[in-house]
């Protein structure tokens, strides 16, 4: 019976060191094969700039010192804005200046002056959208102090670029100082 013992525990040695070694090599390979996962979500909100291609772009002076000039007029340099979107676009354009400011004895206001002398014209459009009439690449046309659509129906996309020139004819409405107006340009999304 002895012999029978010894062989039974063998038998169980055997049994657990294999058993041993089957689960070592079977949490060895789960180890190997183990996987995790995730969702990422992408949520893209509507995205739209507007700027001007060159920083030291944004101030145009025009100084008047001669009856020639006054008459004539001054023209800028062009001008050249971008608009970046992803989605589709309008550009509008509008004057803005301070009601305090009088010409001739305070009783002009400037905007009657500037919406009279003060024009755009567009020099070059490399958007997807379409100029809008009164403005063009031929006429300058005023700069009105209410919104004014200058570009539709672009089309989303990175840096597309459009170029302005500005023009200003005084004439001998205006008194001798310095005046300020301010063009916005605002693009948004259709």
């Amino acid at each position: 019976m002895r012999s029978g013992v010894i062989i039974l525990k063998r038998e169980k040695l055997y049994f657990l060191v294999c058993l041993l070694i089957l689960l070592t090599w079977l949490g060895a390979n789960a180890q190997q094969n183990a996987c995790g996962s995730q969702r990422v979500e992408l949520i893209l909100g509507g995205v739209i700039d507007i700027g001007f291609h060159e920083e030291g772009a944004k101030n145009v002076i025009f100084n008047f010192n001669s009856v020639n000039e006054l008459v004539k007029g001054k023209y800028s340099e062009p001008q050249v804005l971008h608009v970046c979107s992803d989605n589709n676009f309008k550009v509008d354009v509008k004057m803005v200046i301070n009601s305090a400011q009088k010409l001739n004895g305070n009783s002009i206001p400037l905007a009657e002056i500037c919406f009279n002398h003060f024009g755009l014209k567009m020099v070059e459009n490399n958007t997807t959208g379409n100029v809008m009439p009164p403005f063009s690449s031929v006429d300058y046309h005023f700069v009105p102090e209410k919104e004014q659509t200058i570009i539709a129906n672009g089309i989303n996309g990175f840096d597309q670029t459009f170029s302005l020139m500005y023009q200003f004819i005084p004439g001998f409405n205006m008194e001798p100082g310095s005046y300020s107006i301010i063009v916005i340009y605002t693009a948004s999304m259709e």
